[in-house]
């Protein structure tokens, strides 16, 4: 195995010309992430020798392919890809270089959060070619070969694209990866502490959590609203299901509502507060004076 030293000074990795997967492309991408300075070359065929500074990549039976016959199994024989095999052995080293995990200590959860949903998933997809594999980071870099009527040599501008696009793809499932295995027990605390000062039919967040992730009608039968304030002012009441608790009967001091009637932007929290009980299920409501009365 190669070591951190080494990919911080590599100048260039071949790669296989013509059509590109998401296994190779990925794997410039995290090497690229690592080392901005790496010259990539799409070949027909791999170098019968490698000059120092030089990798191949899913391409000349070397340790980072996987075509050959003597292939590499995951625990549980899911055959690894070329991604996977750079993730396996390089997959913590570029999680500490990549400057966007902000909690160092949970570098090992990450690593596995991302093996287990989306590398892995790399590995199916290119091992099998069953489309039942696909996630959105698979279809999108597919997506990206030329179309069958386009010179071969368009593959080689849209690979370039594509390792740019992989890159932003592979940032992005990291702060997934961080937000689940760090921030989600974060914004469950937060959720429960709002529960406990439940009242009337809504619940106050003090920020954006994805409480949906939290909220069932099942167990919380009372909660018809959420309150939390609104990244552009002022706060927004949003129902937990627009069909059964639409905001209908209003204040005048909304800022902004929406069509469908399922959110409303207020100026403050304690219009937030009357507008959710405004729109309390059952609620007898005086339309002339536009005031709530508590049933």
């Amino acid at each position: 195995m190669l070591n951190i030293i080494k990919i911080n000074t590599l100048k260039k990795v071949f790669v296989h010309s013509g059509i590109f997967h998401s296994d190779d492309v990925f794997s410039c991408a995290m090497l690229s992430l690592m080392n901005n300075n790496i010259i990539f070359e799409r070949v027909a065929k791999a170098p019968a020798i490698l000059s120092t500074g030089e990798l191949c990549v899913d391409i000349g039976f070397g340790e980072y392919d996987h075509h050959q016959s003597k292939k590499a199994f995951r625990k549980d024989g899911t055959v690894y890809s070329s991604f996977g095999l750079l993730f396996r052995d390089f997959g913590k080293e570029f999680l500490s270089t990549a400057d966007i995990i902000t909690d160092v200590k949970a570098i090992n959860a990450i690593y596995k959060y991302l093996d287990d949903t989306f590398v892995i998933k790399i590995d199916l997809i290119d091992n099998t070619g069953n489309k039942r594999y696909d996630i959105p980071e698979t279809v999108c870099i597919r997506n990206l070969n030329k179309q069958w009527f386009e010179p071969d040599n368009v593959n080689n501008v849209n690979f370039i694209n594509a390792v740019k696009i992989a890159k932003i793809l592979l940032l992005n499932r990291i702060k997934e990866a961080e937000t689940d295995v760090i921030y989600f027990k974060i914004a469950k605390r937060v959720w429960e502490n709002a529960i406990k000062n439940l009242k009337g039919n809504y619940i106050i967040l003090r920020h954006y959590i994805p409480w949906k992730e939290f909220y069932s009608a099942e167990n919380y039968p009372d909660i018809q609203f959420i309150i939390l304030p609104n990244e552009r002012g002022g706060f927004s009441v949003i129902s937990v299901d627009s069909e059964k608790y639409p905001i209908n009967n209003l204040t005048s001091k909304e800022i902004f509502i929406h069509n469908s009637r399922y959110m409303a932007v207020v100026n403050s929290l304690e219009n937030a507060k009357k507008l959710s009980l405004l729109n309390l299920k059952g609620i007898n409501h005086n339309e002339q004076n536009n005031k709530y009365i508590e049933p």
